[in-house]
């Protein structure tokens, strides 16, 4: 009779099952909406084109996410979190200068090729005014901790006299060369070896135009 009861009980095996299964739905329908938010904005997507893309009816779309304005903040706050971890937010001044910032720069253009970054970015820009949060948690996760290690590094520097220049502009400058670098790497698929090479190069160009004197050593 025990065996009998648990067969037809609703609530013993069932529930398990429908968690795995709407657990691989949510994924997918992510997974999509990823897909189609990187070709465009906010405005430009709907329940209806998730649902034939994803291959699922738009209820089932719905039983996941109440309207596109949640898909869409699940969908990008995903994205911060898996990019999160690969932000480097220190950087050690026990190492020499030219060493220090090249392992920082390394790890930053990791970041910026990243995918999810790409898609991220893209996001910031163009829905900036139809969700003005995305702006802010990109500049929050990602832009201040790079920008605020970047500038307490060289500020350290050039108390130590070996860095020239306003440190917060340099630090936007060295940013901004390394994002731009990194991301045309990822979207036109340059060399491996070129992609690895390219950040220690542009750390050499900075420490020469702000006179380190130790810019060309090893």
């Amino acid at each position: 009779m025990l065996v009998q009861a648990v067969s037809v009980s609703p609530g013993l095996h069932k529930p398990q099952s429908v968690r795995r299964r709407r657990g691989c739905g949510r994924a997918v329908i992510l997974d999509v909406a990823r897909r189609l938010l990187r070709e465009r904005s906010l405005d430009g997507l709907s329940m209806e084109l998730v649902a034939q893309e994803a291959g699922y009816t738009r209820r089932t779309i719905y039983n996941h996410f109440a309207s596109v304005t949640e898909l869409f903040e699940v969908s990008r706050k995903s994205l911060i979190a898996g990019l999160e971890p690969l932000v480097p937010n220190a950087i050690t001044s026990r190492l020499p200068m030219t060493l220090a910032l090249s392992r920082f720069a390394t790890q930053a253009s990791r970041l910026f090729a990243d995918d999810r970054h790409l898609d991220l970015m893209l996001s910031a820009i163009r829905d900036r005014h139809a969700s003005s949060w995305i702006a802010n948690a990109y500049d929050t996760a990602i832009q201040r901790p790079l920008s605020d290690a970047l500038i307490a590094f060289l500020d350290e520097a050039q108390a130590a006299g070996s860095f020239n220049g306003n440190s917060r502009s340099a630090a936007f400058q060295l940013l901004w060369t390394l994002q731009a670098a990194a991301t045309s790497t990822s979207i036109f698929n340059s060399a491996d070896t070129g992609a690895r090479s390219e950040p220690d190069a542009i750390v050499r160009a900075f420490l020469m135009q702000h006179h380190h004197p130790d810019a060309m050593a090893a």
